[in-house]
């Protein structure tokens, strides 16, 4: 095998090993049961288009994951825009591991889909994940709580 044919596979291998840990790595899982839940406490909108979005897990707990964040406003029609679906680790969390810098609340900031105009009502959706095991898996059994806030531009 020369050289280039060597350098083609390893290449192959890397990408074949970074599209398997996206498609392949884990979520958190709402399976337990859990109270008291969590909460929105604030959502800032942002001159720019992101907005910063403070989160509360009961104490003794942090937020450790979001998934299925949409904005929903109303113009005179109804509108609803998804931020993103997957779920999203944060405060250093990701699958089996704690982040060394855990702080509840949380102050996460994220890009809006659109720039709302000043005084719009916008209503921001989300799925919290809090107190997952630290087990290895596809799947991180945690606790979770759908949430909404509404906030005005």
């Amino acid at each position: 095998m020369n050289q280039k044919y060597s350098a083609i596979l390893f290449t192959l291998l890397v990408f074949f090993l970074i599209h398997v840990e996206k498609a392949h790595g884990c979520n958190p899982a709402g399976t337990k049961s859990c109270s008291p839940l969590t909460y929105i406490t604030n959502v800032q909108w942002l001159t720019t288009s992101k907005f910063n979005m403070t989160l509360t897990a009961p104490s003794k707990h942090f937020p450790e994951a979001l998934s299925n964040m949409t904005i929903q406003w109303y113009d005179g029609k109804l509108h609803n825009e998804t931020v993103f679906d997957e779920p999203v680790f944060i405060n250093g969390h990701h699958c089996d591991s704690k982040g060394s810098n855990e702080v509840n609340p949380i102050t996460t900031t994220w890009n809006s889909p659109i720039q709302f105009p000043k005084g719009s009502v916008v209503t921001t959706f989300v799925t919290i994940y809090w107190d997952c095991d630290q087990k290895k898996g596809k799947f991180v059994k945690c606790c979770h709580s759908d949430v909404l806030y509404i906030s005005t531009v």
